[in-house]
Parts: structure tokens; C-alpha cells; sequence
């Protein structure tokens, strides 16, 4: 018999919560609405409380401060994916761009260039225009960032990107071959190849774009600059151990400095 047979049918079903930590999650929910229990775990690990992951997900779901989990339908690839995983920094990055609606300004970009390894956000560019140029200084944001400002022509980093004609453009071609970079398309009607940034935009968009109403392009700019920023240098990543993008970047580049001594 299972026990959940044994323990919740056979006997009375008493909820015991402890009434501390359920402030504490309070706390953090009122701060992050938007967090699901795993985050909610973390977040209260980095401060320093240690706590069990269920018993997290227990008290969120007698609260009812837990959403629905959604149905996800089932799809197959249309052809065999390539994957996205990168075993270290600056093997692979992933490029696309995201639209968000402001007040005044109306339609803006947001163009994103994210490591696929350490999920961090590399470069960045917000503009009223999604032109070849705007994908340029994404990219160009990310090599600075990285490889300093001079171009060396040995980064060694493959880049991959949708079928949009802006990253088949002679100009994004030229700045690619400049720092040494290679170029890979997904195949056409397959975004789950791009897997790694469509991901990053559901986090984006359900953590800062939904958070606001921005009214113009400047104000848009500065509130997602600084999510940005907390994105990669305080939240949690749980595909990286609930580890920071920027902590998991320093800890893999100290592993591959050990091993090369």
C-alpha cells in the first residue's frame, strides 16, 4: 500500500505549518510575485536560512500562493535539434531579439546576446528600430564585454541565430569574421533549437517587462538595464546550481586555469 494511502486517508489530515518561515516566504513573495516555489526555495538559501525544497512547495500550496501549473502540449522538433548546451563559457552564445510596448514610443527592441553556458546576458541593445545595426551593437556590447575592445580575430565562439535576414547581413557577417567568431543557423520552424534565449525571454518578460508599463524608450531602458544587471550578478539560476550567471562564469574560468597549470 503507499503510504500517502496510510497517512492521509486512514488518518485525520492535520496542516502544521511553521508560522516563521511562512512570513518569511511571505516577505519574499510580496517582494517577487512572480516566483515559484523552487525560486522562492533559493532565494531564501541565499539568505542564509537553511530550508527543505518541500517544505517550501507545502506551505505555498496550503496558502494557495502557488499557480496553476500550466499544460504543456506535446511537439516534436520537425528535424533532429542541435543542441544548445555549452560545457564552458564563450563556446556558444545565442542571439535573438524581443518586442515591448511603451506608452509614447510605441513598438521597441530589445536585441540580447546570451552565453549559453553560463546563461549570462553578454550584450544588450534597446532601440525604436530592429535593423541589421541594432543586432550589431548587441553584439558588438557582448565582444567588448568579453575579448576587450580591440578585435583579435581568435575568440573562437560560435554564435547561433533564427533565419532573420539582420544576422545574415554583409555588415553582421564583417563583425563577425573580425573577432573570430562562426556562425551557425537553426533550422527553419524550430525555435526549440534556440532554446537557451526564447527561455531567457519568458524569465524577462514575466520578471521586468510585465512588472512595468513603460512610457517611453528612455525609462524602458534604464528599469531593464538594471534588471539586467541584478539578472546576471544576484539572481539565482537554477539550471546552474541556483549559482548567479557571473558566479558561475568565475568559478568555471577558475577550473580551466587550474587545469591548464
Amino acid at each position: 500500500m503507499p503510504r500517502s494511502t496510510s497517512y492521509y486517508q486512514h488518518r485525520p489530515r492535520i496542516a502544521r505549518v511553521d508560522d516563521v518561515l511562512v512570513q518569511r516566504i511571505k516577505h519574499v513573495i510580496d517582494d517577487e510575485s512572480y516566483l515559484g516555489y523552487r525560486m522562492v526555495w533559493a532565494t531564501l538559501r541565499g539568505k542564509g536560512l537553511r530550508v527543505n525544497r518541500k517544505a517550501v512547495q507545502r506551505i505555498m500550496q496550503l496558502k494557495r500562493w502557488q499557480c496553476h501549473r500550466r499544460l504543456h502540449k506535446s511537439c516534436y522538433p520537425r528535424v533532429a535539434v542541435r543542441t544548445s548546451i555549452a560545457a564552458h563559457s564563450n563556446q556558444r552564445w545565442e542571439t535573438d531579439f524581443t518586442c515591448i510596448w511603451t506608452q509614447y514610443d510605441g513598438l521597441i527592441y530589445v536585441n540580447e546576446v546570451i552565453d549559453c553556458a553560463d546563461r549570462s546576458v553578454v550584450g544588450h541593445c534597446i532601440s525604436k528600430r530592429c535593423r541589421a545595426q541594432e543586432a550589431i551593437w548587441a553584439l558588438e556590447d557582448a565582444c567588448i564585454k568579453r575579448f576587450g575592445i580591440l578585435p583579435r580575430g581568435d575568440a573562437g565562439v560560435m554564435v547561433r541565430s533564427d533565419n532573420g535576414l539582420v544576422f545574415a547581413s554583409k555588415k553582421y557577417r564583417t563583425l563577425l569574421s573580425s573577432y573570430g567568431l562562426r556562425q551557425e543557423f537553426i533550422h527553419p520552424h524550430t525555435p526549440e533549437q534556440n532554446g537557451v534565449v526564447e527561455a531567457y525571454h519568458k524569465t524577462f518578460k514575466r520578471e521586468c517587462v510585465w512588472q512595468h508599463r513603460f512610457k517611453t524608450v528612455e525609462e524602458a531602458t534604464a528599469v531593464i538595464g538594471a534588471w539586467i544587471d541584478r539578472y546576471n550578478n544576484q539572481r539565482p539560476h537554477s539550471r546552474l546550481g541556483y549559482l548567479t550567471p557571473t558566479a558561475w562564469h568565475a568559478q568555471d574560468n577558475a577550473q580551466i586555469r587550474s587545469l591548464s597549470v
